[in-house]
């Protein structure tokens, strides 16, 4: 194993494993945003919260070995991920116990 690879994997040593999932929230009916207005292209942004809250998280807790919990769930994003991701946090405050917002949109 090249010296970088064992100093990398050190670093995260200590980390515990978890479960990380992207979700594509720039998805509608067309799965395109193409001819949209912008408010018209922020609808699908503004449905993420509530479709990870009712389909994706139970679907991840359903098929994966996962921790269940306020304390064992994060929720984390960049620019209008980031938005989603503060919107998730202070809309569900009882199934997110950490959040990360990354230059968000808002």
């Amino acid at each position: 194993m090249p010296k970088d690879t064992k100093q990398l994997r050190a670093n995260f040593e200590d980390v515990p494993e978890m479960i990380v999932v992207c979700p594509n929230s720039n998805v509608n009916a067309a799965e395109s945003v193409e001819g949209l207005s912008f408010t018209e292209s922020l609808e699908p942004f503004d449905a993420t919260p509530e479709e990870v809250v009712k389909y994706l998280k139970p679907y991840i807790e359903r098929h994966f070995s996962a921790k269940k919990g306020r304390k064992s769930t994060a929720v984390a994003g960049n620019s209008l991920g980031g938005r989603n991701a503060l919107a998730l946090a202070y809309k569900y405050p009882k199934q997110f116990g950490s959040v990360g917002s990354f230059s968000p949109s808002v």
